[in-house]
């Protein structure tokens, strides 16, 4: 019986089947494109990712913090924590020019070879602390040493540092920082073991929540040659007490 009547109707035996075949294609046409939009969204992530590093001032460098407590904007309170991360990094010569940006959530006290760089404590929407460090190098090993202070326990902390010259380098914050969790002699010496150091906890590259993009402000003195003579400038002038649990007296210049 190809084909019978019904009424108004006309049933056609040609036709049994294509609705079930229609609504196979259709589902694989379906799949595919979920597929197709997936891959997308993952190549579009991809790509915004790497604008981002190439339009951050602060270039491939990341969020890091103790390894206690991942690098978060967030402002959930806990327990205060302090700490000190640092970096060695060598130098094929005397650089020509250096230009050392950062920032820290909450509190920061940043030394470069000994000599304090940067004293700040974060406010949304500040520009990265920008500092002319070039005279501060010195060929063979260099360290950074930066004692991280947060009432509420997680923050962050972000640098970048720019050497120019013969063998132009740049460091950033990044998983190969190690985390002291006290104050040692050695601490601020290019090239000393510290006993008991861990492996940072290195975040996102900026953007990151309410830490967003960071720009640069224009390149200012370090700390250590604003304060006056009177006041000492010795590398551990700003330290209140050598032994991690202790605030600083110290204010943040304003």
């Amino acid at each position: 019986m190809p084909n019978a009547r019904f009424g108004r109707w006309v049933y056609n035996s040609s036709m049994a089947g294509k609705p079930l075949r229609a609504l196979a294609g259709s589902r694989r046409t379906w799949w595919l494109l979920v597929l197709v939009l997936t891959t997308a969204a993952i190549a579009e992530r991809g790509l915004r990712s790497v604008v981002s590093g190439a339009r951050s001032p602060t270039g491939g460098a990341r969020w890091i913090w103790a390894a206690s407590t991942e690098p978060s904007p967030d402002e959930t309170p806990s327990s205060g924590n302090v700490f000190f991360a640092f970096r060695d990094f060598e130098l094929a010569g005397y650089p020509g020019r250096g230009r050392l940006s950062c920032r820290g959530d909450e509190e920061a006290f940043v030394y470069l070879n000994g000599a304090l760089v940067d004293v700040s404590r974060f406010r949304d929407g500040e520009a990265l602390s920008t500092y002319e460090v070039g005279y501060l190098l010195q060929p063979g090993v260099n360290r950074i040493a930066v004692e991280l202070r947060s009432i509420r326990g997680g923050g962050g902390f972000l640098l970048d540092l720019e050497v120019e010259g013969r063998s132009p380098i740049r460091i950033g914050s990044d998983d190969q920082w190690q985390v002291a969790r006290a104050y040692l002699d050695d601490l601020l010496v290019p090239g000393t073991a510290i006993e008991g150091a861990e492996r940072a906890i290195a975040g996102a590259a900026p953007p990151v929540g309410r830490w967003g993009f960071l720009e640069r402000a224009g390149a200012s003195l370090p700390f250590i040659d604003r304060i006056s003579p009177s006041e000492g400038r010795h590398a551990h002038w700003a330290l209140s007490d050598r032994t991690a649990g202790a605030w600083r007296g110290l204010a943040p210049p304003n």
